[in-house]
């Protein structure tokens, strides 16, 4: 099957429903079918499920990006997509910059754009005067962070932006409250992330904890930096050393690693450190071991925005345990159980003991959190913004 991911120098008009070519014609706008370009942050199909999942509800999309990267590709793609070259001013999606991204909206002419990117970033800004519906996907739950200057400039530009957008994506509750408070009675908001957990995780399932006999692992699933909290996890596991056959296993890479192997070994801590995995091997980690901990700590200028490990390990099944960092509490549904005070090993060893001592009550929050996570399946979340964008066209329309 030919794929829909195509590179052009001078993109044509592309047509939904096939790939695109250069003789393709915009297609007939008798359907009431929503119209959506997104602009995502990255080609990759694990990286828009969100998107694709909307056209198996209706909608018509194509995906923008940047040809920086090479697009994976997808079996059956449902929506269309296009990679532009890109220009990056140095911090990143803050200043990334797509060329001729204006020049395919007008061609394209949809009846939202959806830009996955603060309401501060340069693409949002850029097409806030297009007369054309934008919203925008942030992630951001700190508002007032970095210095003075710093903080009037996105001040005035999420100001701006709110005055002249139609709608806020947002992947956590903090987010979505302050665009409230900024913003008109009525204006349209929602949380959801903007990548949803992957196939792959969908398609592993937790095997259930092993008997108070055997061994028990902790899995820790993240970059390897102080932020992540990861050693707060090793002291609580020296803790509960003393109870159980105790192993931690850490999936990531990064700076902090020889500072965590050096106080395993001070604590005598069983460690193992896998690396970096890919999503299916991620999904078959978390399938077999006891429980996920999610250790994250605050800064003054950074909060957990949402928790995409803990969404993964909950679709999967394996119980999950976090800090009271930023959006991770909202993620396990505010459950006492599973929360515990950030920084704290003490009180993560506290939660966690009668978790493992107990088998049920691992089943017991296994099937709890499995609950919750139906709300990241592609035809929940699809059809949640499938919804958004009907009330963003409702809102633009009665301006």
């Amino acid at each position: 099957m030919p794929s829909r991911v195509r590179m052009f120098a001078n993109p044509p008009a592309p047509t939904l429903g096939g790939p695109m070519t250069s003789s393709s014609q915009p297609p007939s706008r008798n359907t009431p079918a929503v119209r959506t370009l997104v602009v995502t942050t990255s080609l990759s199909p694990q990286a828009n499920e969100l998107w694709e999942a909307t056209c198996r509800h209706g909608a018509e999309v194509l995906i923008v990006g940047s040809s920086r990267e090479d697009p994976l590709r997808q079996a059956q793609p449902v929506a269309t997509y296009l990679p532009l070259r890109e220009w990056d001013g140095g911090r990143g999606l803050i200043w990334r910059h797509l060329q001729g991204l204006r020049s395919v909206i007008r061609r394209f002419a949809p009846d939202i754009v959806h830009v996955n990117g603060e309401l501060w970033s340069w693409t949002v800004q850029q097409l806030l005067h297009m007369k054309l519906p934008i919203v925008a996907h942030g992630a951001e739950n700190l508002w007032l962070h970095g210095g003075g200057l710093e903080q009037q400039i996105r001040r005035n530009l999420v100001g701006r932006a709110v005055h002249l957008s139609s709608g806020y994506a947002s992947w956590n509750h903090a987010g979505r409250a302050h665009i409230d408070n900024t913003a008109p009675p009525g204006f349209p908001t929602i949380v959801l992330p903007a990548i949803i957990p992957p196939h792959a995780f969908r398609d592993a399932h937790w095997r259930g904890p092993n008997g108070r006999e055997s061994e028990q692992s902790i899995l820790l699933v993240g970059r390897l930096v102080a932020l992540k909290g990861f050693d707060i996890a090793i002291r609580a596991a020296a803790i509960l050393g003393e109870h159980f056959d105790l192993r931690v296993r850490i999936c990531g890479q990064g700076p902090e690693e020889a500072a965590l192997r050096a106080l395993a070994r001070t604590l005598d801590v069983r460690v193992d450190f896998l690396g970096q995995a890919s999503a299916a091997d991620l999904a078959e980690e978390m399938s077999r071991n006891s429980i996920l901990v999610q250790p994250s700590r605050s800064t003054p200028d950074n909060v957990e925005q949402f928790g995409r490990s803990v969404a993964e390990g909950m679709t999967v099944g394996i119980p999950c345990v976090v800090s009271d960092s930023g959006e991770l509490p909202q993620v396990v549904g505010m459950d006492p159980i599973a929360i515990f005070a950030e920084g704290d090993h003490v009180d993560l060893a506290r939660r966690l003991e009668p978790l493992l001592h107990e088998p049920v009550r691992l089943r017991q929050l296994s099937e709890t959190q499995s609950e919750l996570s139906a709300a990241w399946d592609p035809s929940h979340a699809g059809a949640e913004m499938l919804e958004f964008w009907s009330r963003v066209l409702l809102w633009s329309g009665e301006r």
